[in-house]
């Protein structure tokens, strides 16, 4: 039986006295004492401040390091020279392949149909195969058009990256510096695409320039607050 992640994980620490504030947004933690003071936005009503020994940060890549940013413009935080070194776009390669026969509907089953590899090719990468799901909920979109797309399949590559990426600023707002041709494994992954097309004579198409919707790092954890 399937159940959300909000019963999966919410309910029994709610249950155990967890306290869940919706609508609250953290605009900048402040080092205070042997703990913090985190300033939000509760957009019930009011600005408040939120004051605990501990905090944990969970808001996703780039809004971590936004805040971090934030943070320590306006004082809160120390000095983080580490901060945005180390990204990674977890390797992701995208492309669309014509996997199916006239007639077939990859849509019609479970968003993911698995994974697999070349298998003459030496050190394949992963290749992860999804269907067009959820087309059928965009308006506007021609009925031609939602047959003609209903026996592609998306293609996902994954691997590992070299970190080597870096995150700027220009005031609050990231600027993403990640270079392709320094990452070997993302040339390997459009090389098996692009075998992939020709030996399945089927049309695949390889999306340019890369793009990836797993960021990850630019606010490592360490011992050293110069490289973490």
């Amino acid at each position: 039986r399937k159940v959300t992640l909000d019963a999966l994980l919410l309910t029994p620490l709610l249950e155990r006295g967890l306290t869940v504030r919706d609508r609250h947004e953290v605009l900048a933690i402040h080092r205070e004492g042997d703990g913090y003071r985190v300033e939000v936005r509760d957009h019930h009503d009011r600005h408040r401040f939120l004051r605990a020994r501990r905090v944990v940060l969970a808001a996703g890549t780039l809004n971590t390091l936004r805040l971090l940013r934030r943070s320590q413009r306006r004082g809160g935080l120390g000095a983080l020279p580490g901060l945005g070194l180390g990204f990674s776009g977890n390797g992701d390669v995208f492309g669309l392949w014509r996997a199916g026969n006239p007639g077939e509907d990859f849509r019609a089953g479970p968003p993911c149909l698995g994974r697999f590899t070349l298998r003459d090719a030496t050190a394949s990468p992963m290749l992860y195969a999804l269907g067009l799901n959820g087309l059928d909920a965009l308006p506007g979109l021609p009925e031609t058009l939602r047959r003609r797309v209903a026996d592609w399949l998306v293609l996902v590559g994954m691997g590992e990256d070299d970190a080597n990426g870096r995150v700027g600023w220009h005031g609050d707002t990231p600027s993403i510096a990640y270079e392709e041709a320094a990452n070997p494994i993302l040339g390997r992954i459009h090389a098996a695409l692009g075998r992939l097309g020709q030996r399945s004579g089927r049309p695949l198409l390889r999306v340019r320039p890369t793009v990836t919707v797993h960021p990850l790092g630019g606010a490592r954890v360490g011992d050293d607050p110069r490289h973490s």
